[in-house]
C-alpha cells in the first residue's frame, strides 16, 4: 500500500476562460453587474456607450467619476476572484462580475482609472486571443496610451455635462472584440445590426431604470443618489409601485425580524404588498405606462441592499394569472441576509431558505385572493353613478378618445355646430333656436357619462354634448328599470360598469356622428324601441334594494 501524496494540476486556463464566457449573462444584466463597480466606487454619475465603433462592429463602454484605481487596485480588480472590500454592505459579492460579465460579449476587456490628486492614469488590459495562446494569466498593463487618453477625454465631457463638474477621477471600462452582442439566442447574426443594436440599447435602459430605481430616484432616500445615462441621455427611474401617486399605499406591510440562532439581531427583511389601480383610475396619463399592467409585471421584485436582485416572479408552488397582473410584491433585505437569499454570479436565480419561504408562502394567499376578486369586480365599493369628477370610464375615453371616431363640435358662446358623416348642422343658435334636439349638459363638462332622473319619450340613453367643452359624452336614465335592476345590482363591479358605460357611449358617438334632421328621428325611434324591449325583458327581474 503506497502513501497518499498532494500534487498540483495546473487547469487548461483557455479552456476555463472560454468556459466563463457561458455562464449565461444576457447584456442588461452584464452591464448592471459593471455599473454596480461604479456605485461600489462612490460614483455620483455613470455613462455606458453602446455603438458602432469606427470599424462598423460594436462598441461598449462605461466610464464612472467613482474613486478609481491606481496600478495596485487594477491588477486586483482584473484578478479572478478578486480581493474582498471590506464593507458588508457593498453590492458585489464574488469578485467575478467585471470580468465575467464583459468576457460573455468581448474577447478583449481594458480598464483604465486614475484615483485623481495628480496620479497619472493607468491601463490594464485582458487580451483572450492572447491568454489561449500562451495559456497563461496574462494581463498588460501600463502608463495611459493616447487612443485610450483621448476616449477618456470624451467620457469625461460627457460625464461633465450630466453632472456639472468635469471629474479628475474615475475608470473607464472598454470592451473591444464585441463578439457576442449582436448574436442571436440560437446562433447566427442579425440581418438588421442597426435595429437589433438599438433595441438592446432600450431593453438596457428599460433594465438600468427597473434595477437601480432607489439610486436614481433623487426623492428616494433609500439609496445614494446616481446620475446613469446610456449614451449620454439620463435614464429614469422605473418604480413598479408606482408610489409616487397617492393613490397607491401598500396593502400588505411586514417585517420579518432576522435573528442568528444564538439570538443576535440582523435586522429586517420587509415585505410589502401592492395591488395598482387600473390606469383609468387616475386621472394622469404618466400613471399609465409607468404601472404597465401586464402579466410580464406581477409579481415579486427582491432587492438586495435597494438593487433589484430578482424578479419579478413567482415562488414555486404560485402560478401567474391575467387577474393578478395588478399585484406586485416587494421584498427587501441586506447583504448580511446573503445566507438566506443565494443569488448566483449574474445576481439572478434566487434561490430561497427553506425557512423564509415557508413564511412567504403563509403571507402570499390572502393579498393575491384580494387582487384576483378586485380584478373580476368582486367586492368593490360601489359607484354613485352622479358623483362628481371624472369616473374611470370617462378617463378610459379621453384616453384612447384620439382613435375613436366621432364629430367634430364647436362650441361659441352660447352656439353649438355638429360637424359629422352628414355635414354640418345647428344644434344649439346663438338665439337658443336649434335644428336638432340633442341634450347639452352646460355643467357635466368633460364626464363623458352622464346621468339624468328621466329622458323623454322614457328612453334608457341619448347622445348629449359638453356645453362648455364639445365632448361627446351619454346621458342615462337612473329611473329606467333596466339600469335599476342590472346596472345597480352589479355597481360594485367596476369591470361591468365600465364595459356598460363604454357600451352606451360607443352609441351615443356612433349616432352623433351620422345623424341630421333625417336620421335623427330614426335614432330617435330606435332608442325609444329598444328602451321598451327592455323594460320588457327585465320586469321579472327583482328590484334592487340598497344594501343587497
Amino acid at each position: 500500500m503506497t502513501e497518499s501524496e498532494f500534487i498540483e494540476i495546473p487547469p487548461d486556463i483557455e479552456r476555463i476562460v472560454e468556459g466563463f464566457r457561458d455562464i449565461g449573462y444576457t447584456f442588461p444584466v452584464a452591464i448592471a453587474d459593471l455599473v454596480d463597480n461604479s456605485i461600489e466606487a462612490d460614483a455620483s454619475v455613470v455613462n455606458i456607450n453602446v455603438a458602432f465603433g469606427r470599424d462598423g462592429k460594436p462598441a461598449v463602454s462605461i466610464a464612472d467619476d467613482g474613486c478609481g484605481m491606481d496600478r495596485e487596485g487594477l491588477l486586483n480588480a482584473m484578478k479572478y476572484g478578486a480581493a474582498s472590500v471590506d464593507d458588508p454592505r457593498r453590492l458585489g459579492r464574488f469578485g467575478l462580475g467585471l470580468k465575467t460579465a464583459s468576457t460573455g460579449f468581448c474577447r478583449c476587456l481594458t480598464l483604465v482609472s486614475t484615483p485623481g490628486d495628480g496620479v497619472p492614469e493607468v491601463f490594464a488590459t485582458w487580451d483572450l486571443d492572447l491568454v489561449a495562446e500562451e495559456n497563461k494569466w496574462i494581463y498588460e498593463i501600463g502608463d495611459m496610451r493616447a487612443d485610450q487618453s483621448d476616449a477618456l477625454e470624451e467620457e469625461r465631457d460627457v460625464l461633465e455635462g450630466l453632472s456639472g463638474a468635469r471629474p479628475d477621477k474615475g475608470t473607464l471600462v472598454i470592451w473591444d472584440k464585441v463578439d457576442r452582442l449582436l448574436v442571436r439566442r440560437h446562433g447566427g447574426e442579425y440581418a438588421n445590426p442597426s435595429s437589433a443594436l438599438r433595441t438592446k440599447t432600450m431593453e438596457l435602459r428599460d433594465h438600468l431604470g427597473l434595477v437601480f430605481q432607489r439610486y436614481l430616484d433623487p426623492d428616494d432616500d433609500r439609496a445614494t443618489d446616481v446620475v446613469i445615462a446610456v449614451n449620454g441621455e439620463r435614464i429614469e427611474p422605473m418604480d413598479p409601485f408606482c408610489e409616487r401617486w397617492e393613490q397607491v399605499k401598500p396593502e400588505l406591510m411586514k417585517k420579518l425580524l432576522m435573528a442568528t440562532e444564538d439570538g443576535e439581531d440582523r435586522g429586517e427583511v420587509l415585505v410589502r404588498g401592492f395591488i395598482l389601480p387600473k390606469p383609468n383610475d387616475i386621472n394622469d396619463p404618466a400613471y399609465g405606462p409607468q404601472a404597465d399592467i401586464s402579466a410580464g409585471k406581477q409579481g415579486i421584485y427582491w432587492y438586495r441592499e435597494n438593487r433589484l436582485i430578482e424578479g419579478p416572479g413567482w415562488l414555486p408552488g404560485f402560478r401567474g394569472d391575467t387577474h393578478l397582473n395588478h399585484l406586485r410584491i416587494e421584498v427587501s433585505y441586506q447583504a448580511n441576509h446573503d445566507d438566506l437569499f443565494i443569488v448566483d454570479i449574474k445576481k439572478k436565480d434566487l434561490k430561497l431558505d427553506a425557512g423564509l419561504a415557508e413564511v412567504m408562502e403563509e403571507l402570499l394567499p390572502p393579498i393575491r385572493t384580494e387582487a384576483n376578486n378586485r380584478s373580476r369586480g368582486k367586492g368593490q365599493p360601489p359607484r354613485t353613478p352622479p358623483g362628481g369628477g371624472k369616473t374611470p370610464t370617462g378617463v378610459g375615453i379621453d384616453k384612447h378618445g384620439p382613435g375613436l371616431e366621432g364629430p367634430e363640435v364647436t362650441v361659441d358662446g352660447s352656439s353649438v355646430m355638429l360637424d359629422n358623416n352628414r355635414g354640418t348642422t345647428v344644434v344649439r343658435g346663438p338665439d337658443g333656436n336649434t335644428n336638432i334636439q340633442i341634450r347639452i349638459d352646460d355643467e357635466g363638462q368633460g364626464k363623458r357619462v352622464e346621468f339624468a332622473d328621466a329622458l323623454p319619450h322614457a328612453v334608457l340613453w341619448e347622445p348629449s354634448l359638453g356645453g362648455g367643452d364639445g365632448n361627446t359624452q351619454v346621458t342615462i336614465s337612473i329611473t329606467h328599470d333596466w339600469y335599476k335592476k342590472t346596472y345597480l345590482p352589479n355597481a360594485d363591479n367596476g369591470n361591468f360598469v365600465e364595459a356598460i358605460e363604454y357600451l352606451f357611449f360607443a352609441l351615443a358617438m356612433a349616432e352623433l356622428n351620422n345623424t341630421d334632421l333625417l336620421q335623427h328621428q330614426i335614432f330617435g325611434d330606435f332608442r325609444v324601441e329598444v328602451s321598451r324591449n327592455l323594460n320588457r325583458l327585465v320586469s321579472d327581474l327583482p328590484e334592487h334594494e340598497p344594501g343587497d
